[in-house]
């Protein structure tokens, strides 16, 4: 063994010490195996981000919800706000490393009196988001498998049971997956995270090939403002219209079940904000 893979193998065992220690001051034994390290992490909430999926769907929104500058702005202005979100999670998470998550957060901080009844509300409240947007994403990749049909064959039109059909397929696929194959996800997060990359710079190539048969103005593209199409007024509009930026907020709640050691959470947290910029 080389000196650098025994230094490695040496400081990942002190982590894990660390870590064990840290339970073991929170009243837990570790019982989970943790498989995966900082950069799993990192290329997991990559993937959950899901730029081109996540861009794509909702970005309509922000179109009719004012145009250029409520993409641009909004955006900037969802991201300044999420920051103190983002440390402020970093830093409790990395107090309480425990798999409970935020429901566990809530019984640790909330007082005496109140935190069971906090904590219990915060973890269905959370059970049923998790719910939610697993549906929604299995959907919405049964949505894409019956898009990408239509492309080879253009006359086919899926109907409703069909589109149904694929769902439920998606579902056991994902599920036989996740409950037997757990030893090979963090495998699939990195190439998810790489299948992401390669669909952002397809996007970008896209839109710069397209973009060469007339291109709008700095002004346009950094103040046009228009919420005629949205139905509301003006600066509701505005709010209404930074859907897209807050989706992206959304791979939070992977970093929570992540009961890793505190440097990689930190790590984690940060590099996640700034990459959903």
């Amino acid at each position: 063994m080389s000196a650098s893979a025994s230094e490695k193998g040496g400081s990942e065992s002190l982590t894990s010490d660390i870590d064990v220690q840290g339970l073991e001051k929170l009243g837990y034994k570790q019982e989970l195996s943790r498989s995966r390290g900082l950069f799993h992490i990192l290329f997991m909430t990559t993937a959950i981000l899901a730029v081109p999926y996540g861009l794509s769907a909702p970005i309509a929104t922000s179109l009719i919800g004012g145009g250029p500058a409520t993409i641009l702005w909004g955006w900037l202005l969802v991201s300044v706000l999420t920051q103190p979100i983002a440390l402020s999670l970093a830093e409790i998470c990395s107090v309480y490393p425990t798999s409970a998550g935020a429901y566990y957060w809530c019984y640790r901080l909330t007082p005496a009196r109140y935190r069971l009844v906090v904590s219990w509300i915060n973890g269905w409240l959370y059970a049923v988001g998790i719910w939610t947007i697993s549906l929604s994403v299995t959907f919405g990749t049964a949505q894409l498998v019956v898009a990408g049909v239509t492309i080879f064959h253009p006359n086919w039109v899926a109907t409703p049971w069909q589109t149904y059909l694929i769902f439920i397929a998606v579902t056991v696929f994902t599920s036989i997956v996740i409950l037997y194959l757990n030893k090979v996800l963090p495998t699939i997060d990195i190439l998810s995270a790489i299948w992401t990359l390669f669909g952002i710079i397809a996007i970008l190539i896209g839109f710069s090939v397209k973009a060469a048969s007339g291109r709008r103005s700095a002004s346009f593209a950094l103040g046009h403002f228009d919420a005629s199409s949205a139905g509301w007024t003006p600066g509701w509009a505005f709010f209404i219209g930074l859907l897209p930026p807050g989706e992206f907020n959304r791979h939070l709640h992977g970093m929570v079940q992540q009961d890793r050691d505190i440097y990689s959470i930190h790590i984690c947290w940060y590099w996640n904000e700034y990459a959903s910029v």
